[in-house]
């Protein structure tokens, strides 16, 4: 089982998606309004697995060689848990397994 933490630019209902796994929303840890390198130097002592969003522009950033865990972005046109919810399959896929501290992509589907 994977701890996974859902950036606040993903829908909660997304987290309902990972059957299996322990899933905490930014908002619900109070993290919603932090930048993503705050958020990752904030929830870097809390032992999460992975860390999801939608913010494509992440794996650019400079900080993203230095992921305190891996990331899982995915690449969807929306945020929304419908736009989302073709992507489960594949971030379920990659939670079951070991991840390096790097950005993962799931691309859009079709």
């Amino acid at each position: 089982m994977a701890r996974v933490l859902l950036d606040h630019c993903v829908s909660r209902k997304f987290g309902r998606l990972l059957v299996g796994h322990d899933v905490l929303a930014t908002h619900a840890a109070g993290w919603d309004n932090l930048s993503n390198g705050i958020l990752s130097a904030s929830a870097a002592g809390d032992a999460f697995t992975a860390f999801i969003t939608v913010d494509k522009n992440l794996r650019h950033q400079q900080y993203s060689a230095q992921l305190p865990r891996p990331v899982i972005v995915i690449d969807s046109l929306g945020n929304n848990v419908l736009s989302l919810v073709p992507y489960a399959p594949e971030a379920l896929r990659l939670l079951s397994q070991h991840l390096e501290r790097r950005a993962c992509v799931i691309q859009r589907c079709s």
